[in-house]
């Protein structure tokens, strides 16, 4: 029982708003616990994630790429 009302608290929290740092995009969880982002998605959902660089990620660490 304690399990489901746990998750009930984050599907409540993914439905509303959700704490995110700002500097390192961990997420605080219902029981004031901080997080991957990747984790806490793959946890309380359905999803999993799929690593990734955004063409704005890849030109800054790859610049080399594209010039």
């Amino acid at each position: 029982m304690r399990k489901l009302q746990e998750t009930l608290a984050e599907v409540r929290r993914i439905n509303g708003l959700l704490p995110v740092c700002v500097t390192c995009k961990r997420i605080l969880s219902a029981k004031g616990y901080w997080s991957r982002l990747e984790i806490y998605i793959e946890r309380y959902s359905e999803a999993r994630v799929s690593p990734s660089l955004c063409p704005d990620c890849a030109t800054k660490l790859y610049p080399e790429s594209f010039n």
